[in-house]
């Protein structure tokens, strides 16, 4: 008996520091979405299965989303956060929002009736333009330091998974995806 009492000694004391990465690990996993979820914002999940029928949706009425070059998957994941940041709009951001029939209006103008005619595509397009829109209308209404401050702010809200990439601020005051895995691969393979 005193031997298997040694070995479960020697067990539980090897097993000690791995509980601590573990506990790591669980700690920051709370911090980055979790797998299936492309992107959070202030704790609402968008998984990838959205993102997924997003490009297909668009695709299937002849209007692509992804060429792998310049628009990537985490670019739609991106847009998609982007579209929830404008549905949880606060302060300055929700004041500069345009009016949902504006954005009707440029959407009409802007696509034919068959791109518009799937949901999936038109709610990206709407988010899209609501929330570039809302940008501008900040833009003319803040000085620059108070625009950049605040746009940060907003991006800040949004919480990219990892393999799709970090969100970078460019020189230029626009965000940039760089790096993950997703951000370069548009096959999401």
């Amino acid at each position: 008996m005193a031997v298997a009492a040694t070995l479960a000694d020697v067990k539980i004391t090897a097993l000690k520091p791995l509980a601590g990465v573990v506990a790591a690990g669980l700690l920051l996993s709370a911090c980055t979405p979790s797998g299936g979820t492309a992107a959070e914002v202030a704790g609402q999940r968008i998984p990838e299965s959205q993102v997924d029928a997003t490009i297909d949706g668009c695709e299937s009425v002849g209007f692509p989303l992804v060429d792998g070059q310049s628009t990537t998957r985490a670019n739609v994941a991106f847009s998609l956060a982007a579209g929830e940041v404008v549905r949880q709009a606060e302060s300055s951001f929700a004041e500069a929002l345009p009016e949902q029939a504006a954005v009707e209006e440029m959407l009409t103008a802007s696509f034919p009736a068959e791109i518009l005619g799937n949901a999936e595509c038109r709610q990206f397009l709407s988010d899209s333009f609501s929330f570039n829109l809302a940008l501008e209308n900040m833009q003319q209404s803040l000085e620059q330091d108070e625009f950049a401050t605040q746009f940060g702010d907003v991006i800040d809200q949004i919480n990219l998974n990892p393999r799709y990439g970090r969100i970078k601020m460019q020189e230029n005051g626009f965000p940039q995806i760089v790096s993950g895995s997703m951000s370069s691969d548009a096959s999401g393979q």
